[in-house]
């Protein structure tokens, strides 16, 4: 790789990192798994978005998102799920982030850029919508996110270690279970 240019699997792996806790936080403000003044309205990908202003839960969210990113950067992930858990840790719904093979295009071009951001901004005003399509959850929810990886995922090189456990199940995908 040439030391002057940057490296497109990271620049990409920061796009995606920056999507996915944009959205992480969307969701656990509409799904009201935290209390509405926790939140503050700022704006991202040219629309208002409502970000978490406590700090455990920032960390929890950046220290997980930090966890996989050396996978994005290496194209090792397949998807991502948060998964909203009722209070006896079943799954009540999933907000399914499929993860493409975006490493193999150059985010290079203003042209991606704007399509990327486009589909970023599709995508938040769905999660913004899909609480008038939900049924109302009960108190004591709670979160998981589940990170599916490709078979030839290295998870030894993860920082954030201690965030991540290896879940083994008979999915195409190999998931690694973060929960809150």
């Amino acid at each position: 790789m040439d030391p002057g240019k940057p490296n497109l699997n990271e620049a990409t792996a920061d796009v995606l990192c920056e999507f996915l806790e944009v959205a992480l936080h969307q969701i656990l403000y509409i799904r009201k798994l935290y209390p509405a003044g926790i939140f503050e309205k700022c704006c991202k990908y040219n629309i208002p978005v409502q970000m978490s202003q406590h700090p455990e839960v920032n960390k929890y969210i950046k220290d997980t998102i930090l966890g996989i990113k050396p996978l994005l950067s290496k194209d090792e992930v397949h998807g991502v799920t948060v998964v909203i858990l009722n209070s006896s840790n079943k799954p009540i719904e999933r907000f399914v982030f499929e993860i493409s093979s975006l490493m193999k295009k150059s985010i290079s071009g203003d042209e991606y850029l704007f399509a990327i951001e486009q589909a970023f901004r599709s995508f938040i005003l769905k999660i913004n919508i899909s609480d008038s399509l939900l049924d109302n959850i009960t108190e004591g929810c709670s979160f998981a996110i589940l990170v599916y990886t490709k078979d030839n995922a290295v998870i030894g090189e993860m920082e954030n270690q201690q965030l991540i456990q290896v879940y083994k199940s008979s999915f195409v995908f190999s998931p690694i279970l973060l929960v809150k």
